[in-house]
């Protein structure tokens, strides 16, 4: 534990001359610093003058104890050095950290939480004042919040490319806000991954907007549909944003209107981008118009509609443009979506469920990745996602955009046993959490999914030959994070085991026709 020093000591010694280098090295002791004679060389290089100095001094008692606290107390002090040497007024930021211990210990576990936090927070200093400001940090906000917000955040503007990047600046604040509220854990996991989505929701309409005012003309009947995690409402902070572009009539004319909004969203600069859009999950792909009419995605799933791309279309919903046409789009396929066939379907589900684990397997990560590996997120989602395509015709009561929720309404009506239930939300939560920590704690916001360093995992091997392989994956990896929530996930030390294992015995299941699956079968419904 640290020791208490009063405010004249530590300015003696961080005072040149004024003290011996072991009385330094005496105040800082307590702290777990690799470098101890580095780390206090950068505590003195801090402050140059006396003022700075006197500011210092009364801010190191909770410095100590924050760093005391933090799982890499170099890093953090590399980025606090980094982020006071980008201040402009350097006095005041350090008065501000003296007299708002808060402070402190938000920047140092922001530090080493996540280095995109710490870029986020280097390239705009001012943020810490707000983070520090609790009663509206947690604030649960709607999409039309988000969208207000955003317009207000844009008002004076004067052209596409300055509004671009004021709406990147504003996303990143809100990105910041929501992570440092998931770090504090002031924000459960759906809170979490609710505001990011809506986050989202409120951008694209944004850049919808201001892409319309480019483009010198109104689309009223153009909407975009949102698929994968974002139509779930589960985004995540480094997850693509899938995307349909659909209207009533004549989807050419909207095709440059489409361009536009796909380079605002997508397009990287100095400040960033604001989300990988992906297209593919449209009428024929790659191949297909960028915007499609209710009638032609209609017939494309009658006729051609392949059973992955009704799986898709499970969480689909509308987030901005003209939402009635979305509705209308959505209620239209809904029959399409669940004539099936339940041997079809179960083959396709599995199907895609081998081929992610073939990938995998090829680049030795099959029991070390969280969302495609064995037992790992996909299992749990590609079970609620089955069971509602092959029993959601005649219980539309099941339909949900959402996995959570629709593993409610599978045990609500008894597609699901209690305890299987309590299994895959047990799981997917664990997952789900472990994902979002790992993605805080890496570089988020870049392609790719989150795997183990090899280095690593042979050290792992070598010293404990019988530890599982997604034990290995998932809990050493998470004992190495510093978020609360991470260390609560894995207080058992047999729970990044059993939650996958468990999962993995479900997804099972679907390699066996259910009896309950075979009686609900209806002969001649099916679009193959």
């Amino acid at each position: 534990m640290t020791a208490m020093f009063d405010t004249a000591a530590y300015l003696r010694c961080l005072t040149p001359g004024m003290a011996r280098e072991s009385e330094g090295f005496a105040l800082i002791e307590a702290v777990r610093f690799e470098n101890p004679a580095l780390a206090w060389k950068r505590l003195l290089d801090i402050a140059a003058t006396p003022q700075d100095r006197e500011w210092l001094a009364r801010a190191m008692p909770a410095l100590l104890a924050a760093l005391e606290e933090a799982a890499t107390p170099d890093l953090s002090l590399v980025n606090l050095d980094r982020f006071l040497r980008s201040e402009s007024q350097l006095t005041s930021t350090l008065k501000f950290l003296a007299e708002n211990p808060r402070a402190v210990e938000i920047l140092v576990r922001l530090f080493v939480g996540s280095q995109y936090l710490t870029e986020i927070l280097l390239q705009n200093p001012g943020y810490l004042a707000r983070l520090t400001q609790y009663n509206r940090l947690a604030e649960i906000k709607s999409r039309q919040q988000f969208f207000e917000e955003g317009m207000a955040a844009l008002a004076t503007t004067p052209d596409w490319p300055t509004r671009m990047t004021a709406l990147r600046h504003f996303q990143k604040w809100e990105l910041l806000r929501i992570a440092a509220c998931d770090t504090f854990g002031l924000m459960d996991f759906k809170a979490t991954t609710l505001q990011l989505s809506l986050l989202a929701d409120g951008i694209v309409q944004l850049a919808l907007w201001h892409a319309c005012q480019e483009w010198g003309r109104e689309a009223p009947d153009f909407c975009v549909l949102a698929m994968g995690k974002l139509g779930g409402e589960e985004l995540n902070y480094s997850s693509d944003i899938d995307l349909v572009f659909v209207c009533e009539e004549d989807g050419g004319a909207y095709a440059a209107l489409a361009q536009r909004l796909i380079r605002g969203l997508s397009e990287m600069t100095a400040t960033g981008f604001l989300y990988r859009v992906d297209m593919r999950l449209r009428p024929w792909g790659k191949a297909g118009a960028l915007v499609t009419t209710r009638q032609a995605y209609l017939d494309y799933i009658r006729k051609d509609g392949r059973l992955w791309e009704k799986q898709a279309l499970l969480k689909a919903r509308p987030i901005a443009g003209n939402i009635d046409v979305g509705m209308a789009v959505l209620k239209g396929l809904e029959p399409q979506i669940f004539q099936v066939d339940t041997e079809l379907a179960r083959q396709s589900v599995l199907s895609m469920k081998q081929e992610i684990e073939d990938k995998l397997a090829s680049q030795g990560l099959l029991e070390t990745e969280i969302k495609g590996g064995r037992g790992g997120i996909r299992d749990i989602e590609f079970t609620a996602q089955y069971l509602q395509l092959v029993h959601g015709f005649e219980h539309s009561g099941i339909h949900s955009i959402n996995t959570l929720d629709g593993l409610v309404r599978l045990v609500n009506h008894d597609f699901i046993q209690a305890d299987e239930y309590r299994h895959l939300t047990g799981g997917y939560l664990f997952l789900r959490k472990v994902e979002h920590s790992l993605q805080l704690h890496e570089q988020v916001l870049r392609r790719g999914t989150h795997r183990e360093d090899a280095s690593c995992s042979r050290r792992v091997l070598a010293a404990d030959p019988d530890r599982r392989p997604l034990r290995q994956g998932v809990g050493l990896r998470i004992e190495r994070l510093d978020f609360d929530l991470a260390r609560d996930a894995v207080r058992s030390s047999d729970e990044a085991d059993a939650h996958p294992s468990r999962v993995r015995r479900r997804i099972r299941q679907l390699s066996r026709p259910s009896s309950r699956a075979r009686k609900s079968e209806r002969p001649s419904r099916t679009a193959w």
